[in-house]
């Protein structure tokens, strides 16, 4: 387990905290560790799954308004498949997107920008908590997320892909 330190202000309720491990630590919410095994069980005895044992109708749908899939392409995450409360989250529909074009190197933008590269660089995933800003509210609200590593292929070694969940609080 690798905790990922932030320089990012968050309320004394919200610490925010990143570990990158096999493993769900202790204070992730029990509502996405489903996604951690089925990130084991798509692995299917490898180093990390490919990107075909994706299937979305295993997701829970509850899970599918904040899914993301972004592919690696010529160094730059791009968005695939985003779940419809990003939309909310950024205003606008950000499928096909570069990530860098949507989550920007300001407030929380960089903690979880070394979230995915963490996940890229370590090849497990990495459990999120923190606080984003809810364009819906005009407020913030507390959240956790998982992000994925996904390979192209069975020959590759590399990550390729991203699959990331994430759970808000306090939603009105």
């Amino acid at each position: 387990m690798v905790d990922i330190e932030g320089d990012e202000p968050v309320p004394k309720d919200c610490e925010a905290r990143s570990e990158a491990s096999q493993e769900a630590p202790g204070w992730f919410d029990e509502d996405l560790r489903w996604a951690l095994s089925f990130w084991h069980e798509a692995r299917n005895g490898g180093a990390l799954p490919v990107k075909s044992r994706i299937d979305p109708l295993r997701f829970p749908p509850r899970c599918l308004e904040m899914a993301f899939l972004f592919e690696l392409r010529d160094e730059e995450w791009y968005a695939r498949l985003i779940g419809t409360g990003y939309f909310a989250l950024y205003g606008q529909d950000v499928t096909g997107r570069r990530v860098s074009d949507f989550i920007r190197e300001t407030g929380s933008g960089p903690r979880v920008l070394v979230d995915y590269a963490t996940a890229r660089s370590q090849r497990v995933p990495v459990f999120s908590r923190s606080i984003l800003n809810w364009r819906p509210i005009g407020g913030q609200l507390p959240y956790h997320r998982i992000v994925l590593p996904f390979a192209a292929d069975a020959e590759a070694a590399d990550v390729r892909y991203l699959l990331g969940f994430t759970k808000l609080f306090g939603l009105p």
